[in-house]
């Protein structure tokens, strides 16, 4: 890892002979770094490998290590494969970034920090849960030439004082926006599609404005408190209609002309009819009484 500092080197008595465990090894540098056990604990050194030494060594070999007198220590010998070594529980960039292990009750957690010292991601093996966090810094994630998929087992969540989705096209008016706001939610779109097998919409006040508006339903049931249609042309056509009022029914306008094909029947308790003018009847026959 070129980011991370090396371990300090530790100093070998002169003339030692022991075994050590490579945790280190770069082919650009002469040297590995080995982990050797003394009776005071592990001690990791600064190794050159020997010019007899044929094979290169690897992480988690054992090997064979001798300190001279002036306290250079040499790789003389590989052993076998064995292990590696336990990872120390913190790394620390250059750029001050810290990965630690930090204990907990039950297990431990992985952590990283930034500069400021500031908890920016965490990993708990016992809740399998991974947490990012950015309180004081901003996160752009770019894909340009590639596609972003986000898949989950249980639902996704997204906590912010607003949200907005932009799809772009080829051209500047090809773009659609979806944004939400406090108490306010945005679609701009020069087409919107909804499909649903169950739809319902709770809404206080409901405003449309448009040019154009189709509405194709087999079948529909309105309730209506009260209802007031103001327009400048109303043209309605229906193969069955029928209205039944319980109380009034009035039509006032300045002409009113009504044509049927076949028959015109009109029943009533009581019929008055008054013209201020003249009132004309014609036809084949008239019945009166």
């Amino acid at each position: 890892m070129k980011n991370v500092q090396p371990i300090l080197q530790g100093v070998l008595p002169a003339n030692y002979v022991g075994v050590g465990v490579i945790t280190s090894n770069r082919e650009d540098t002469p040297y590995c770094l080995v982990q050797i056990m003394l009776e005071t604990g592990k001690l990791e050194v600064l190794a050159f490998r020997a010019a007899g030494l044929n094979d290169a060594p690897r992480v988690g070999n054992r090997v064979l290590c001798v300190s001279s007198f002036d306290s250079e220590v040499y790789i003389t010998m590989i052993l076998d494969a064995g292990e590696l070594p336990a990872p120390p529980d913190r790394l620390r960039s250059t750029g001050k970034v810290d990965a630690r292990i930090v204990p907990q009750e039950k297990s431990d957690i992985l952590a990283v920090y930034n500069k400021r010292n500031e908890l920016i991601f965490e990993y708990d093996p016992v809740k399998d849960r991974s947490r990012v966090l950015l309180d004081c810094s901003s996160f752009d994630l770019q894909v340009p030439r590639g596609d972003i998929k986000l898949s989950a087992g249980g639902k996704i969540q997204l906590d912010s004082g607003s949200i907005t989705m932009t799809a772009s096209g080829e051209s500047s008016a090809q773009k659609s926006i979806f944004s939400v706001g406090q108490f306010r939610v945005d679609v701009l779109s020069s087409i919107l599609n909804i499909k649903s097998s169950h739809a319902r919409f709770k809404l206080d006040s409901m405003v449309y404005e448009g040019k154009k508006l189709l509405s194709r339903v087999p079948e529909a049931k309105i309730i209506w408190g009260k209802l007031e249609v103001l327009t400048d042309s109303l043209h309605q056509k229906f193969k069955t209609i029928f209205t039944e009022v319980e109380e009034l029914s009035q039509t006032k306008a300045g002409r009113m002309r009504l044509l049927v094909k076949r028959a015109f029947r009109l029943k009533a308790d009581r019929v008055n009819m008054k013209a201020d003018k003249t009132v004309n009847i014609d036809g084949e026959r008239i019945n009166l009484g």
